[in-house]
């Protein structure tokens, strides 16, 4: 009788109580592991939602993630903007700031919408105890302490998977940042390197992508641009046609961070009669599995409808395929021939993926709401060796893949920021792989943030 009344005790208290957490052999149940496995997303947290961080030295920040319970420090940056919400840039080329005016003078202090960057590969699991896990490692002597640490939880609600990261801050005696870089950019050559990709723009124009790298090897001719605006003037109707050549401008200045590279280019593009578009600013991202690419869609007065043709001239090697969102079977690549007609194909669908045994790139398109709802987008292959398109001064297109955009009547006018995304494997495309390319676009992740 008395133990049947002790398993009946038992059974209340679990009852009572069912958010104790019950420890495996030989677990720690002040750790809860990290069940986020996505890698190529970035984590961006205005500095407004990083409670009592505000007004801080950014040099004095470090950010931590725990892997069976030992913390280690994580790449990270902060990217600064000023009072009009512009970057603040590492290095200015022209015209660009690099210090923000909401500081004192000679120091960078987080403001509310300054970004903390990070990544999602990078986040660990959860501890219970993070300030006294801390203690040895927020100061270099051992006897001091963090100042203040906050626990972000990162989550991806559709998966049910979280995983998590600490920002821990101490003026006095930081320790060492985090070893690993992931990106890097230099200016002399243009050239943005990951640990994926390698590219390059041309230095007489400042729109031409003209090499991309996966593994050390060539995989693109050039970035193609060709655009078309319908002008109607009363009676009269005429078109005007442009390419990434006609567009110029110049670089305002670049962030070179460890995590991603912020690049701006400040383009315009040149119209018949010696006219051109006024000049907008394109800000460039590139983080370690994929770039985001921006491409100027001008609709200005008399403009009736444009057309623009967002390509990606690819070297033959080493794709052998190319795959359509929503099409089981993919379009075959070999010898200079395809196994569809000689001319473009035009497919519905969000993605393409060109693959070979080695190497997968996935091309996206990222539009803003106003132009997604006044215009069509179709997906663009071409696979054509003896094709030429000028500006091109020699002829092949094996394969060239994008998008094809026409604008409908309504569009308000203005200037548009469209951007490429091109998302890079080093190895075969296999179902599923654009999943995590989308997830990009669709599935964003949320945080929330706590003090410890």
């Amino acid at each position: 009788m008395k133990q049947t009344t002790f398993w009946i005790c038992i059974a209340f208290v679990l009852a009572l109580c069912p958010h104790i957490l019950l420890a495996a052999p030989g677990e720690d149940a002040r750790y809860h592991k990290k069940t986020l496995m996505r890698t190529a997303d970035p984590i961006l947290i205005e500095g407004s939602d990083l409670s009592g961080m505000t007004g801080k030295k950014i040099d004095a920040f470090r950010l931590f993630a725990f892997r069976q319970g030992v913390p280690a420090a994580i790449p990270f940056q902060i990217d600064q903007r000023d009072s009009k919400n512009d970057w603040v840039w590492e290095t200015a080329l022209q015209g660009g700031k690099t210090e923000d005016d909401q500081d004192p003078g000679g120091e960078k202090i987080l403001d509310d919408n300054d970004l903390l960057v990070f990544l999602s590969r990078d986040l660990g699991d959860r501890s219970d105890d993070v300030r006294q896990s801390l203690l040895p490692v927020a100061s270099a002597t051992q006897t001091g302490h963090a100042q203040y640490i906050l626990e972000i939880q990162v989550q991806n609600p559709a998966a049910h998977a979280e995983g998590w990261a600490y920002l821990a801050y101490d003026e006095v005696s930081s320790p060492p940042l985090s070893d690993i870089r992931y990106m890097r950019f230099s200016p002399d050559s243009r050239k943005v390197t990951s640990p994926v990709y390698e590219l390059s723009y041309s230095k007489e124009h400042v729109a031409v992508l003209q090499d991309l790298s996966v593994d050390k090897h060539e995989i693109l001719d050039r970035l193609k641009v060709r655009g078309k605006a319908d002008i109607k003037l009363g009676p009269v109707n005429f078109s005007i046609r442009f390419n990434e050549e006609d567009v110029g401008g110049y670089m305002e200045g670049y962030i070179d961070g460890p995590v991603r590279t912020v690049i701006r280019s400040v383009n315009y593009v040149h119209l018949p009669l010696g006219l051109r578009t006024p000049r907008i600013n394109c800000d460039h991202f590139y983080y370690p599995e994929y770039a985001e690419v921006p491409l100027l869609l001008s609709i200005q007065f008399l403009v009736h409808k444009a057309s623009l043709l967002l390509t990606a001239d690819y070297q033959g090697y080493p794709f052998h395929e190319a795959v359509f969102e929503g099409d089981g079977k993919p379009t075959v690549l070999e010898h200079g021939a395809t196994s569809v007609e000689p001319g473009p194909t035009l497919r519905e669908g969000r993605w393409i993926a060109l693959a070979g045994d080695t190497r997968t790139v996935i091309n996206l398109l990222k539009l803003p709401d106003k132009v997604a709802s006044h215009a069509t987008a179709s997906l663009y292959l071409l696979h054509d060796p003896k094709a030429q398109n000028k500006p091109e001064t020699y002829p092949g297109s094996a394969p060239e893949a994008g998008f094809q955009i026409t604008t409908k009547p309504g569009l308000p006018k203005g200037d548009y920021i469209l951007y490429l995304i091109f998302y890079v494997s080093p190895g075969p495309y296999l179902p599923g792989l654009e999943k995590e390319a989308l997830r990009l676009l669709d599935d964003r992740m949320i945080w929330n943030v706590s003090g410890k």
